[in-house]
């Protein structure tokens, strides 16, 4: 749900309400071949002639459109049909980790032919580690009370939570874990989050449409109002595309495979464009984390960025780890994609505003 490296800077979202709505709603495009897409302008990349589409709204896309608010889904397990629950949609993590409120493991447990291992994951802005095991799992996404469509993807039954050494933001109240609920939809596990890897993600793994006996394609489109799952020629439409790097995996046989140690991860690295800090220009790796009120950005190499700690409202000083990771008030920043030297699709600039926090006024370009 929320990550945050020490190499990383935050980039805060934007004031006033109207600036925020309108980055929101740039469309992110998470494919095979991963790709980001930020504004209706044309570029080249596939062309999708098969597979279906699906809708699935968030449940409070009214308050995600207007304020700092996280974009919430509504979900169920196979078995659980009728226990449905809404969960928060958060590209900040990868894979459904839950607790026995919302998840009951099969009778036999490990024993049962759906276990597939041990698992963990840790929310290393806030401290979080959780523990538990893979079952694999059917999961349906609802669009108000109708399941359309359904997903077959390893979820985390979670039975422990602890706090890791440092933790900025900690506070564990049932080490159990039971109220447990996460739903990433990420990519770029990294640090926290060895085992994010594509099969875990529900949007990439549908099994069945509602309707339809058509499959989408493993990829999906978000805005303010929700996930449109299942890329087509019509919905990509003037979309341009940024080739992704692959994620420690140095070969193409290994990338197909299942990871041999964490170590050695499945998966692509974060979008990456040009971002000038204070002047300095670099490549540098962005993650728009719905999870959290932040953005993460990672300075080009050589770019000595100063850091401080940030406001506690309303972000709840997510970069205020040790070292703290705002930067401080003064620090401008621009972002470009995918790079600013050729004719970027989208960018973004701004200067950290009193108190290390967001910057007053519209900023968008």
């Amino acid at each position: 749900m929320e990550r945050s490296n020490s190499n990383q800077i935050i980039a805060r979202s934007l004031e006033p309400r109207a600036a925020i709505s309108n980055w929101r709603r740039v469309a992110v495009i998470l494919l095979v071949s991963s790709v980001y897409s930020l504004t209706a302008k044309a570029g080249s990349g596939p062309v999708y002639t098969k597979g279906g589409s699906v809708f699935i709204p968030f449940v409070n896309a009214t308050e995600v459109s207007k304020t700092y608010a996280s974009p919430k889904v509504r979900v169920g397990f196979s078995g659980n049909y009728n226990s449905s629950f809404t969960v928060t949609m958060d590209t900040g993590s990868v894979g459904i980790i839950v607790g026995s409120n919302y998840f009951t493991p099969p009778a036999k447990g490990r024993a049962d032919p759906s276990f597939i291992g041990a698992g963990s994951e840790t929310l290393t802005s806030s401290g979080y580690y959780f523990t538990g095991d893979w079952y694999k799992t059917t999961v349906h996404l609802f669009n108000d009370k109708t399941a359309a469509a359904s997903s077959t993807v390893p979820v985390m039954a979670v039975t422990k939570v602890a706090c890791i050494e440092g933790a900025r933001d900690c506070h564990v109240v049932d080490h159990k874990g039971a109220d447990v609920h996460y739903f990433g939809v990420g990519f770029a596990g990294g640090s926290g989050v060895p085992q994010g890897t594509p099969d875990k993600n529900a949007f990439l793994n549908v099994t069945k449409i509602s309707g339809s006996g058509s499959l989408p394609s493993p990829g999906y489109i978000l805005s303010t109002q929700g996930a449109q799952i299942g890329l087509t020629s019509n919905n990509t439409k003037g979309f341009a595309f940024i080739k992704l790097e692959p994620l420690l995996a140095p070969t193409l046989k290994q990338w197909q495979s299942a990871p041999a140690s964490p170590n050695v991860l499945t998966d692509w690295q974060h979008a990456r464009g040009t971002i000038t800090v204070n002047g300095v220009s670099g490549r540098g790796g962005i993650l728009f984390d719905t999870g959290v009120n932040t953005g993460f950005l990672t300075p080009p190499i050589g770019v000595t960025v100063k850091t401080g700690m940030g406001p506690t409202t309303p972000f709840k000083a997510e970069c205020n780890t040790n070292p703290p990771t705002c930067a401080v008030t003064g620090t401008t920043v621009q972002v470009s994609f995918p790079v600013q030297s050729h004719q970027p699709v989208a960018s973004l600039n701004y200067t950290v505003g009193p108190n290390n926090g967001a910057q007053k006024g519209r900023v968008l370009s």
